[in-house]
């Protein structure tokens, strides 16, 4: 596992044996993008469907600091190497709804290694070498995210 902030450490630390384990496929001192590999949908062509939480120091790029996370569902089909987002919603810290959209065209892409579209390609479809994302243990998602808000403060 990889360092992280004394915040987070703590949690995972406190975090009871049924926890929720979350990879860490993008940190950057302004925002980190988790996943969470257990909720990994199936869909009827074998793609898989999965939730990404990206928790922001700023959802706004101008003016003070204001905290939040932006939640998108995007689908990863492996045999194909590719992927598409199909919608998001960025929320505040507080929680409420900033805005949210759906995708009118999700049209599919090929990720680059190092994107976090291709750490979480490589993830979901086994890819040795391809991905090198630390884990963290939460109780929850949004445990983890306010102790990441926590962690910036």
């Amino acid at each position: 596992m990889r360092l992280v902030p004394a915040a987070l450490a703590a949690l995972a630390l406190a975090a009871p044996a049924d926890a929720a384990t979350f990879y860490v496929v993008s940190r950057t001192p302004q925002a980190w993008t988790l996943v969470d590999p257990a909720t990994v949908e199936m869909t009827p062509g074998g793609v898989r469907r999965i939730a990404s939480v990206t928790v922001q120091k700023s959802i706004t790029p101008k003016g003070p600091p204001q905290p939040g996370y932006l939640r998108s569902v995007s689908e990863y089909d492996c045999a194909q190497r590719r992927t598409r987002w199909l919608r998001f919603t960025l929320y505040s810290s507080a929680g409420r709804t900033v805005m949210s959209q759906q995708n009118a065209q999700p049209a599919w892409t090929q990720p680059s290694r190092g994107t976090e579209g291709g750490a979480i390609l490589a993830l979901l479809c086994g890819d040795p070498g391809g991905h090198d994302q630390p884990v963290i243990s939460a109780p929850s998602v949004g445990d983890l995210i306010v102790s990441l808000f926590a962690s910036w403060n």
